[in-house]
């Protein structure tokens, strides 16, 4: 089972970012005209979550989505340097914090998704879902036909859990899913949307898996080169950061660095 899938077709609040691997893309700076240090931040209010993980797309294409704010205080402090580039981080901020007034999210059947929506921004893995699989879909992809690399869902039998669907560019791909974490590699948490699960990568898999008080929040992923990809990661003590909404330029990115703490960076990522 492969480890990487495209994240397209999710919840409106939710899922939009679950739609996450670059298709072509071009490297561009996060922008910053200030120094490399700085401090203060911006509240959340609220936004969509990216993630990568899960299987693998058919044709060699993919796209990116984009990011889950997260509710928070400023940067941090310190120095590292991550797959995406060399980082630089801001000032100093307050720590980590819990969910303020969390909120179950579920996906447009009702059905529960395993994570809560904070009022400030971002969301965190609470529980572990079985999911609904609504493949194969019966109507095709509307799609550029000169591109298509598949027609409907009958077309994406490579692996289970396959769907055919657009992706930035106009064309259709196949895509595909899960049912339960155990379908996920290398740890990973299956997040349930419209007609499957889809695999985000992950070092927790619920708030259970963190220190008391602590919670497994959505990041950016540090594993990859892709702007606005997250991966479910315990907060830390001494976290500067709970996510992008804490911080500003010219360090707009909270990613973790080699010993899990995270801070407000500057990195090079793809954006699509």
């Amino acid at each position: 089972m492969s480890s990487a899938v495209s994240f397209w077709g999710c919840t409106t609040a939710l899922a939009a970012s679950l739609a996450l691997q670059a298709c072509g893309g071009v490297t561009e700076k996060q922008k910053a005209d200030a120094p490399s240090t700085g401090s203060g931040g911006r509240p959340g209010t609220g936004g969509t979550l990216a993630s990568t993980g899960g299987r693998s797309e058919t044709g060699g294409r993919a796209e990116t989505g984009s990011s889950e704010p997260s509710g928070g205080s400023p940067s941090g402090d310190g120095s590292g340097k991550g797959s995406s580039g060399a980082l630089s981080y801001g000032g100093k901020g307050t720590g980590s914090r819990l969910c303020e007034l969390p909120r179950p999210h579920t996906n447009s059947h009702g059905e529960a998704t395993g994570v809560e929506d904070c009022i400030a921004g971002g969301n965190h893995r609470v529980s572990v879902e079985e999911c609904t699989i609504r493949v194969p879909r019966e109507e095709p992809c509307n799609g550029n036909p000169l591109d298509n690399l598949c027609q409907t869902d009958a077309d994406c039998v490579e692996q289970p859990y396959g769907e055919c669907g657009p992706q930035r560019g106009g064309f259709c791909a196949c895509r595909y899913g899960c049912q339960t974490d155990s379908d996920c590699d290398d740890g990973g948490v299956c997040i349930c949307s419209e007609s499957m699960g889809y695999c985000a990568p992950a070092t927790c898999r619920t708030d259970a898996d963190c220190e008391a008080g602590y919670q497994c929040r959505a990041f950016q992923d540090p594993t990859t080169p892709l702007c606005g990809a997250q991966r479910f990661e315990c907060q830390t003590p001494v976290d500067r950061c709970n996510g992008d909404d804490d911080c500003q330029l010219p360090t707009p990115t909270c990613i973790g660095d080699a010993a899990g703490v995270h801070h407000c960076v500057l990195i090079d990522c793809i954006v699509g």
